[in-house]
């Protein structure tokens, strides 16, 4: 008898703990939720952003947060139409899903946010006619007002330790600084329930990849490093112009060579090949310093993207830049190589950069006056 007593009062500990924890994460509202609510955000940058920080792929034009009673879905769109990150919250089973281009789900459960946020009692401000409390908070050492509401019966505060659904907010991106996002329309249409769908995604538990994408990283980064003075591997290859290219021949003449791996079906890769061509532009009178594309994309794609994305570089297509990065061991594209006149390999990065085309130019002009 006794101890159905404490299986009871056990039982009862874990429904209120259950409950609580389902509690921190949703609220009672007077609003009655027959369809889907849509939110428009719009963002605005702090600084003035030049053209090149406009153009590149980390510029956010806007953000839509659709949501029902128990499901929320946030679109964030880039500069690329293409280009849209989405996170999907599950109110019911308390998981978040990071969804991933490639059509993986990185799951993981919500978390207690960690930006301290400070209530501003009797402090409220109407935004996208909704009435919205005011709390504050600090970063980068710059205090900052946000704005939620309760109205909609679910918690999205990201990463501010705040109540309600965040209707204005300021996040710090390390690309492109400090940005506001603030809601300017809410609207309510029936969205059908297949749209917060994962059924197109592998979902796969957050905490199982972290410990080895970290390692990962690391790995990698320990492998560039190991590469910088090191010798360049020997090549022979040709543009598709027919210009025939060597390790050899460049070693004999005593050249530079910027190598550049990319591929077009990315955003990325398109995203600096206005800068890499003014790269070049820089050293159009010094016969010393040789610019080679690798693309690992057909000729035929290559001269249809030519008209849009015109590069300045020689170019080698994939038949023979999948060599080339086989070479070089590529992993991730777009990756940037410089190697010297003695054929060793100066410099290496991988990935979209908005300094790369001032970090090549420093190396280069330090390797010229040699």
């Amino acid at each position: 008898m006794r101890s159905k007593k404490v299986n009871l009062i056990l039982l009862s500990i874990i429904s209120l703990l259950s409950q609580n924890i389902f509690a921190q994460w949703t609220y009672k509202t007077d609003r009655k939720i027959t369809k889907d609510i849509i939110i428009n955000y719009a963002v605005s940058y702090q600084k003035e952003l030049t053209a090149k920080e406009k153009a590149s792929p980390f510029f956010i034009r806007e953000i839509i947060v659709t949501l029902n009673k128990n499901k929320l879905i946030e679109r964030t769109f880039y500069n690329d139409i293409h280009e849209t990150k989405v996170k999907i919250l599950d109110y019911q089973n308390n998981k978040h899903y990071k969804c991933s281009t490639n059509g993986h789900a990185y799951s993981s459960y919500f978390k207690n946010p960690e930006i301290k946020s400070t209530y501003l009692n009797h402090k409220t401000q109407t935004i996208a006619g909704i009435k919205c409390d005011q709390y504050t908070a600090t970063i980068k050492g710059i205090s900052f007002n946000l704005f939620t509401t309760k109205e909609f019966g679910l918690k999205f505060v990201k990463d501010f330790n705040a109540e309600g659904l965040l209707m204005e907010y300021t996040i710090f991106d390390k690309n492109l600084g400090i940005y506001t996002v603030k809601a300017t329309k809410v609207t309510s249409e029936k969205v059908p329930e297949s749209f917060y769908s994962l059924k197109n995604y592998h979902v796969i538990p957050e905490n199982d990849t972290c410990e080895k994408c970290e390692k990962i990283r690391e790995k990698r980064q320990q492998e560039i490093t190991n590469l910088i003075g090191t010798k360049s591997p020997k090549f022979r290859t040709k543009t598709m112009n027919g210009k025939k290219l060597s390790s050899k021949q460049n070693l004999k003449n005593k050249k530079i060579m910027i190598l550049n791996f990319s591929d077009l079906t990315y955003s990325v890769c398109k995203s600096e090949i206005p800068y890499l061509n003014d790269l070049k532009k820089s050293y159009l009178n010094n016969n010393q310093v040789e610019f080679v594309y690798f693309l690992n994309n057909s000729k035929k794609t290559i001269k249809k993207s030519a008209k849009k994305h015109p590069i300045n570089w020689d170019i080698v297509d994939q038949d023979e830049s999948q060599y080339m990065a086989a070479k070089f061991k590529i992993k991730n594209v777009p990756t940037n190589i410089i190697i010297d006149q003695q054929g060793k390999i100066q410099f290496y990065t991988s990935g979209y950069k908005l300094n790369t085309e001032e970090l090549m130019m420093r190396k280069i002009d330090e390797l010229l006056d040699q």
